[in-house]
């Protein structure tokens, strides 16, 4: 997956959906756009708690999530 199209995928990504939540965090991690670490200080978190929305054990309350997301693109364009 490139960068464009990750960034598409977020803008289109229902914040109430837990699963597309956590393939977001996984592509962005898996795919090398950033690291646990990296995606935990552009969205305001642990590292851990990264690495458990991750893996599907937890997920942030979706309210909060458009913000998170609208950081994290702009991480991903910076990082162009």
């Amino acid at each position: 997956m490139t960068r464009d199209e990750l960034i598409k995928k977020i803008e289109k990504t229902s914040p109430s959906n837990d699963k597309e939540f956590q393939e977001i965090i996984a592509v962005v991690v898996d795919n090398g756009f950033f690291t646990e670490l990296e995606v935990a200080r552009v969205m305001g978190c642990s590292r851990p708690t990264v690495a458990r929305w991750k893996s599907g054990a937890n997920s942030p309350h979706p309210l909060i999530r458009p913000p998170m997301f609208r950081e994290l693109i702009k991480a991903l364009q910076k990082a162009t």
